[in-house]
């Protein structure tokens, strides 16, 4: 029986420990890849946009923004996301910015929610609008029932000029005198692509929104993270 060289055996083990340490950096590096912003640094963020808001009052987007910053939880992962109730431009929306820390970047969105009449609070219906924090559009959609129906995008592209159907005689904008769909025609300018989604199931009990809709996450793989906007439920900072 042959014995296996000592030097052999080193080796072996020096392969098997820089391979456990590559695999575990990698775990550490999938883990960290979403993080709390820490509430400092949501003051901080806050005091910013406070200031940015008081020197130009008259062009921003965000019109009021409150003092109390709320955590919510994300689904499959610990870290939360940090909330603040602001108010914009768009009045009739309930909007929220939405900070949280991907790949080491504090990444900042306004959430805002226009509710339909039959709209409850455990069966949303309605309209969701992501903006940045200046109010460029990202991406909105088309709620029934906590079921996504419709998903229009912003590509970044030279936009037409949508015009509403000018036969259709009302007083206030609806959805019907949008070609987008939206009741607000001015983001139906910002929109590019309508994509309907059929099918997919209610999020009991109160709807959620994945963040990849909200945040560039490159690709973070793993299980889907997602906010329950309809929750509420975090802890104050």
């Amino acid at each position: 029986m042959k014995t296996i060289p000592i030097k052999l055996i080193l080796l072996f083990s020096l392969l098997v420990l820089i391979y456990s340490c590559e695999k575990d950096d990698n775990l550490i590096i999938k883990e960290g890849y979403l993080k709390t912003v820490a509430l400092a640094d949501a003051k901080s963020f806050l005091r910013q946009s406070q200031d940015e808001k008081n020197s130009t009052p008259e062009g921003n987007f965000i019109t009021s923004i409150s003092d109390e910053i709320n955590y919510e939880d994300l689904t499959n992962t610990d870290e939360e996301l940090a909330v603040i109730d602001v108010k914009t431009k768009y009045k009739n929306l309930q909007s929220k910015v939405v900070l949280l820390n991907i790949n080491n970047e504090l990444q900042s969105v306004v959430v805002g929610l226009n509710p339909f009449e039959h709209s409850t609070e455990t069966s949303f219906s309605g309209e969701m609008l992501i903006t940045s924090i200046n109010g460029n559009i990202i991406k909105a959609f088309e709620i029934e029932d906590n079921v996504f129906v419709a998903e229009y995008i912003n590509n970044n592209t030279v936009h037409k000029n949508h015009e509403p159907n000018k036969n259709k005689n009302s007083v206030n904008e609806t959805a019907k005198n949008c070609w987008c769909g939206m009741s607000n025609c001015n983001w139906c300018g910002e929109l590019d692509e309508v994509i309907i989604t059929s099918g997919g199931s209610p999020s009991p009990p109160s709807p959620y929104v994945s963040i990849a809709h909200m945040y560039p996450t490159g690709g973070g793989g793993g299980l889907p993270n997602e906010w329950d906007f309809g929750g509420g439920g975090g802890h104050n900072g």
